[in-house]
């Protein structure tokens, strides 16, 4: 209810804005807008609709009694609205709603008044992982990558000071942001908790030159925070959520770093990342060890059709590819709570990992809708933690191998 009263008054300062100047405009470009005739402020509003369908084997989660099996799902049902305030200022307002209500996703201002070093303030995605930074609706693959989705921050509530969308000379781009660390819509109440700090800087080494390489960034980025004192788990899973390590608590200190590059030439884009994390064990597990998890990926995209790749594609038939692995050490060995195996031992854990391959084919009907295909197949690294290996509190062996088919109709508008 607070999202709409938000809405309808910043709508009514809009419309305000615009009476005070001359006639405005309204119509539809790649969506429905408004704005004034000398385009100083403009309004946007939106919607994104993801309608999947999953098949995959019946499986059953290692943390929780939760199954999954194939289905139909609305993915993602999103609205908000987005524009301009005196040709400096940008707004932007989303929330997705789902089974539980709506969820703010951003709520940010940016003030752009220098665009060498805007400043925005909100509920925003921190700087660091291109992929989370990238919007849903422009995704090669139907689900993020896991490292992006594991340990990439993603929203939460903070300032940054960038020149995204403005970098200098066309070569370097910068965001650098102070942080709650709490995720989207959480309040920092603990005294004892420190503040995060993230930051992300990239470079277009060959933007001056007229070759093939004039399109190539490459980027790096960090996060630390000093003293996470909450308690927090967790959950290191699959791109569809299948998590294949024990919950394991982390608190203390916080540390992530990664790196990332992407090359597009005509209808032909490769793009690989790397990621790490390291975040101090909970007290009353076992201290002074460190779990690390680190994750990469590599991607590739082909338009058959011939069209040049972009960010905001209109049509084309377009083959994907994605090699990727997520690696887990929890420092020390642990037992796993609540499980044996078909023996009745104890089953003892300090690493796993997962690979991942992913086919994909998208087709780009027109700016507004879109179709995709993946094909995905993981390869387990530890045989007792599949998603057929669980039977009541006893984990067996089975195959290390599953393979899942997911297709997804986006509309934006």
């Amino acid at each position: 209810m607070k999202y709409f009263l938000y809405c309808i008054v910043l709508l009514s300062f809009i419309c305000q804005s615009l009476n005070g100047q001359d006639d405005g405009s309204a119509g539809f470009d790649n969506g429905f807008y408004i704005q004034s005739d000398d385009g100083s402020f403009v309004f946007r509003p939106f919607g994104l609709i993801h309608t999947d369908l999953r098949i995959l084997s019946n499986s059953m989660q290692i943390n929780s009694d939760e199954t999954q099996a194939s289905t139909f799902l609305v993915r993602r049902l999103r609205f908000g609205f987005e524009g301009t305030l005196y040709n400096k200022i940008d707004y932007d307002l989303e929330t997705n709603i789902g089974n539980a209500g709506a969820e703010i996703i951003f709520a940010w201002i940016n003030l752009g008044y220098l665009p060498e070093a805007q400043i925005r303030i909100g509920q925003f995605k921190e700087p660091f992982n291109y992929e989370v930074l990238l919007p849903e609706k422009y995704l090669d693959f139907i689900e993020r990558s896991m490292a992006a989705v594991v340990i990439s921050p993603a929203e939460d509530i903070g300032v940054m000071i960038h020149n995204f969308g403005s970098p200098c000379e066309n070569f370097f781009e910068y965001g650098i942001g102070v942080f709650n660390g709490l995720g989207g819509s959480a309040l920092k109440n603990d005294p004892e908790k420190t503040f995060e700090y993230t930051g992300r800087i990239a470079v277009y080494p060959f933007v001056l030159s007229s070759n093939i390489l004039n399109k190539i960034r490459i980027a790096g980025s960090v996060l630390y925070e000093d003293n996470k004192p909450e308690a927090v788990e967790l959950h290191q899973r699959t791109p569809l959520g299948f998590e294949f390590f024990p919950e394991i608590m982390t608190e203390g200190k916080r540390f992530s770093f990664g790196s990332d590059i992407q090359w597009i030439c005509g209808p032909f884009s490769l793009k690989a990342a790397y990621i790490q994390d390291q975040g101090g064990r909970n007290i009353s597990q076992i201290s002074n060890v460190d779990v690390v998890t680190e994750g990469w990926h590599i991607d590739a995209t082909y338009l058959i059709t011939g069209e040049d790749k972009v960010l905001k594609m209109k049509s084309g038939l377009e083959v994907a590819g994605r090699f990727e692995k997520l690696n887990v050490d929890a420092g020390a060995p642990f037992t796993i709570v609540g499980y044996t195996d078909v023996q009745g031992n104890p089953i003892t854990l300090q690493k796993n990992d997962v690979t991942t391959v992913t086919m994909g084919l998208n087709y780009y009907l027109n700016y507004n809708i879109k179709f995709q295909m993946n094909y995905q197949v993981n390869w387990f690294g530890n045989d007792l933690l599949t998603p057929s290996s669980r039977t009541g509190d006893i984990l067996k062996t089975a195959d290390d191998l599953h393979g899942i088919f997911l297709a997804r109709v986006q509309l934006f508008f």
